[in-house]
């Protein structure tokens, strides 16, 4: 929409439009002079008008501009329709990652002394169920992955130009609907943290980006240790100042305050900012404690394949494939945890191959080298798949810990991957995914996919092909949630476990990105040290989002995946261990 009382001209590129959009303004000045004329990619007519601010550079290059820069489109969400519909299907979670570069984009904007307006692109999905019509979705041929799983009736097609909105067509906000909001807040915490005074009231600062509206005229909400309350303050419009909240009693260093920011019955937006120094938070409790005594013990086993290690230790047992010289299994009292070895995972950017390698084309070079120390044992295993020479080393503690690490040349054509990192593989029952993560922003709202803490399972048994009534979120398909299967990037520790708490915990520090994704007989878990780039194969995403890594041949990938075994002494309950649900 445009305000009344501008002339907005749609006419497309100006040097095929020129002499047409000129006429059209000519016209337009006829009938009222008192109107702004403008048109879509102008440069000589009343206001400048450009397409998307991508780039910060982009914003920055009009600085000095002698006329008022409109953008007739802005921070346009992923739409699935230039290639990008299969990475859509398979990692929700893009639509979270879609922040990341326009975080600094949006900053130039708000900054920018010439640049005065932008329009959202686009506000819904322009998706229609139409009788007695087949699929036409985009402007070109289109791969349809997953949308008609909610744009579906019986007797209709589906047809229309992108599921592109922050709302889809039954008006649900898409993850894109938060990181608008926050893009576009008329208010900004520039700290994620603040000191914890020895005295007085906490203060944190805060800018007000509003025109027109003092601060004074929101209410402000506040929840810090179990305490809650409002606070007044007076922020005058296009300034700087502080909220003052009353330190609660017995606020202790790495707690967070919780800010809501309400026009009446509308949240404006919300934070969380560390009061204090963080607190160290103690480790989730693993098979044993990590003082255990009780050493591991190399068994060799005899099985069809020949005679192969197999490591033990308290309530739990590894087994190596003596061929392959990688672990082959995982049984922690009697039950089996983990399918295999972790091992080097690909993923091509889109139109490019499937994920590589195949674990099944692993040689190993050399005989495998099983060594003791400190009463840790470490498998050290040679080898190659097609077009990657290298190495695993495999460190497993009487703890239950297993540390694996990989080294590797890569010697195949030039590709550029989303995912660089690892894939395991543990049983069915695993079905529940905990996480906490580091996150551009510091609050979500409560099942937002981004979330920076969450604990869900993996099928939400909402049904297919009928008219939702429930979050986007809980949409359901056969590798999991939208919830579920969505890339948490920046994890500091995730667990993917039964509900009742058997299974693994993944230990990073907030810089690798996890994804699971139920398939036909496991769950299939990816630990990624690179997530990125574009899938969408246009210059407006490409500029924002990159091609993804580029591995050239000769080419050296390392990674480290610390795994920590979750279950209970033999005979005890098994009781959950997650990280709680937020």
């Amino acid at each position: 929409m445009t305000h009344p009382s501008v002339a907005y001209w749609s006419a497309g590129n100006e040097s095929d439009w020129g002499p047409t959009l000129d006429l059209g303004a000519s016209e337009i000045r006829s009938h009222d002079p008192s109107r702004p004329v403008m048109g879509s990619w102008t440069d000589h007519l009343d206001f400048t008008i450009r397409h998307n601010p991508i780039t910060v550079a982009g914003i920055h290059s009009l600085d000095g501009h002698s006329k008022p820069v409109l953008w007739d489109e802005s921070l346009a969400p992923y739409q699935g329709i230039w290639t990008d519909g299969k990475a859509l299907w398979r990692d929700p979670g893009i639509r979270d990652y879609y922040v990341v570069p326009l975080i600094d984009v949006m900053e130039a904007f708000w900054n920018s002394q010439v640049v005065q307006a932008s329009f959202i692109w686009a506000w819904s999905d322009d998706m229609f169920l139409v009788p007695n019509r087949g699929s036409e979705q985009g402007r070109s041929y289109t791969e349809d992955h997953g949308v008609e799983r909610i744009y579906y009736k019986p007797g209709h097609g589906l047809v229309g130009d992108a599921p592109w909105g922050v709302i889809d067509g039954w008006r649900r906000r898409k993850p894109e609907f938060w990181n608008v909001q926050n893009l576009y807040s008329p208010i900004a915490l520039p700290e994620r943290s603040v000191a914890l005074p020895s005295s007085g009231p906490l203060r944190v600062p805060v800018k007000n980006r509003y025109f027109f509206t003092n601060l004074s005229e929101l209410a402000v909400q506040w929840r810090l240790g179990g305490q809650q309350g409002t606070v007044a303050t007076d922020v005058p419009p296009q300034s700087a100042g502080y909220i003052e909240i009353p330190l609660p009693r017995g606020t202790v260093p790495g707690s967070n305050l919780e800010l809501r920011f309400t026009n009446g019955t509308r949240l404006v937006n919300a934070f969380a900012v560390q009061v204090g120094n963080t607190v160290v938070t103690p480790s989730v409790p693993s098979l044993a404690s990590s003082n255990s005594r009780t050493p591991l013990r190399v068994r060799k086993q005899e099985l069809l394949s020949g005679i192969t290690p197999r490591i033990e230790g308290d309530g739990f047992s590894l087994g190596i494939s003596g061929q392959r010289g990688l672990l082959q299994y995982a049984v922690s009292n009697g039950d089996t945890v983990l399918y295999d070895q972790p091992q080097i995972h690909i993923l091509p950017m889109q139109g490019a191959s499937s994920e590589l390698p195949e674990a099944i084309s692993w040689k190993l070079d050399h005989p495998v080298d099983i060594s003791e120390a400190d009463g840790n044992i470490t498998i050290t295993s040679e080898g190659h798949y097609p077009n990657l020479v290298g190495t695993y080393r495999t460190v497993i503690k009487p703890n239950g810990e297993v540390t694996i690490s990989y080294d590797f040349e890569y010697d195949g054509p030039e590709i550029t991957a989303q995912e660089v990192g690892f894939r395991f593989e543990v049983p069915l029952p695993f079905d529940r995914l905990s996480w906490e993560r580091k996150g551009e922003l510091t609050w979500y709202p409560e099942g937002h996919i981004g979330a920076l803490t969450g604990d869900v399972q993996a099928h939400s048994v909402r049904p297919p092909f009928v008219t939702p009534t429930w979050p986007y979120q809980e949409d359901d398909a056969p590798m999991g949630s939208n919830a579920y299967r969505s890339t948490k990037r920046n994890i500091i520790r995730a667990t993917v476990r039964e509900p009742s708490g058997y299974g693994w915990m993944i230990q990073s520090d907030g810089s690798q990105h996890l994804r699971a994704a139920v398939e036909t007989d496991r769950i299939a878990v990816y630990v990624n040290d690179w997530y990125g780039g574009s899938p969408a194969e246009i210059g407006e995403y490409v500029e924002n989002y990159g091609r993804g890594k580029m591995l050239h041949p000769g080419e050296r990938i390392h990674s480290t995946v610390e795994l920590r075994l979750l279950t209970a002494p033999a005979g005890e309950p098994r009781i959950s261990e997650g990280v709680p649900q937020r």
